[in-house]
């Protein structure tokens, strides 16, 4: 994320059909803004199988399952209940919203 004036945090799953169909849609924006834009995958699988298994057919870097079981708590408190979810971050780490999969589906790539 270093050098990026902003992260997108993609909370996702294998078994999410949402997150399939949302994928291509946020990789087109992550390709548009590659020089500004760094997306990070944080699969939601509670198996570790599975987990690494999907973390493999994902286009950005993941976060490990290990990582992840100590991240939930965190997710928990931002109220994270279903998938895809995105949110997005600025250069200095502070949430700017939770609701980025909105501004991935409504904006044109051009105005981010």
């Amino acid at each position: 994320t270093r050098g990026k004036k902003w992260t997108a945090l993609f909370i996702t799953a294998q078994h999410c059909r949402l997150c399939a169909m949302f994928l291509p849609k946020l990789q087109a924006v992550a390709d548009a803004h590659a020089d500004s834009l760094c997306v990070l995958a944080f699969s939601q699988d509670t198996d570790k199988d599975t987990h690494d298994t999907y973390r493999r057919t994902l286009p950005f870097p993941t976060i490990e399952f290990a990582a992840e079981e100590r991240a939930r708590d965190t997710l928990r408190l931002l109220a994270v209940a279903g998938y895809p979810v995105v949110f997005l971050f600025d250069e200095h780490g502070n949430l700017k919203t939770t609701r980025g999969k909105d501004l991935v589906l409504q904006t044109p790539y051009e105005s981010w």
